[in-house]
Parts: structure tokens; C-alpha cells; sequence
């Protein structure tokens, strides 16, 4: 996993953990019920044109028959968000988002910036989470900013 933080910058980890906020069951959002225009704009907004990492077999076996699949006639341009979506639906500690982030193509050509499109009442739960898994974050973080280190000299 540390080599793989040598790819991110402090912004882009928090934006992976306000993204997994923003489309996460336990506060009410249920993808399902979106529309893959959302998905993607979403995505823009915190990631720029990044690419998810590459959707696997088992997950295109699961959903290429699912009533979700015949809902949207462009599936295929959010099936990687999804499968990312759904892996963070039981994934969420600072360590497993970064897991389930890896293998995403980064867009290097965006700026680097903080999206903060989340509703206050989410965003309160965001900080005490962050607050609950101190350790994670700070090892996180302290990676994070010894590679900006590394990189600017």
C-alpha cells in the first residue's frame, strides 16, 4: 500500500473519503436509485477524468443481469463506479478506502483540489469517523506528506 500513496496527494485521499461519504447506504444513499449522470458528475467533481479501477468478472456476472443493469441503457459507462461504490459500501476505514481505490488511473492533468459537496449533517459524521480511526488517518496522512516532501525538493 505505500508505494501505492506515492500516487496520491493529501486532497485526492480526502476527496476518496468524502466520495465514499457521499454515495454511502448508511447515510440514505442508495445508488441503485440514481442516475448514472449523477454518478459521473459526482465523480468529475472530485476526481476529475480519473478512470475507476478496472471492473472484474464476478462483477459484471452480478450485475449484467440485475434489474440496475436494464434500468440504464449506458451501464457500461459507470460499471466501474459502481463496482468501486459497492466495494466501499462494506469497506470503510482509511485503510480499506485506499485499498479499494487502488488501481485507479489518476488523472494527473487536473488540479488537486478539496470537492466539498457533502451535506452538513454527512459531513459531521465524516469528522467523527476521521476522529474514530486517528491512527489510520494520521499514518495515512504522515505518508502522504513525507512523499509532497520528497516530491517538491
Amino acid at each position: 500500500m505505500l508505494q501505492y500513496l506515492e500516487s496520491l496527494t493529501e486532497d485526492r485521499f480526502r476527496n476518496m473519503i468524502r466520495f465514499s461519504f457521499h454515495f454511502n447506504r448508511h447515510m440514505g444513499n442508495k445508488v441503485e436509485d440514481m442516475d448514472a449522470g449523477y454518478i459521473l458528475e459526482k465523480w468529475y467533481n472530485y476526481f476529475g477524468d480519473s478512470k475507476p479501477p478496472v471492473i472484474t468478472k464476478d462483477f459484471i456476472d452480478a450485475y449484467i443481469v440485475a434489474k440496475w443493469c436494464e434500468r440504464w441503457s449506458n451501464f457500461d459507462m459507470v460499471a466501474g463506479h459502481i463496482q468501486l461504490i459497492q466495494k466501499l459500501q462494506t469497506k470503510m476505514s482509511p485503510f480499506a478506502i485506499v485499498e479499494v481505490f487502488y488501481g485507479t488511473q489518476w488523472d494527473d492533468t487536473c488540479r488537486d483540489v478539496s470537492y466539498n459537496g457533502l451535506h452538513a449533517k454527512i459531513r459531521q459524521i465524516m469528522e467523527e469517523w476521521e476522529h474514530s480511526h486517528n491512527d489510520q488517518m494520521l499514518t495515512i496522512l504522515r505518508e502522504l506528506r513525507i512523499n509532497n516532501l520528497f516530491e517538491t525538493n
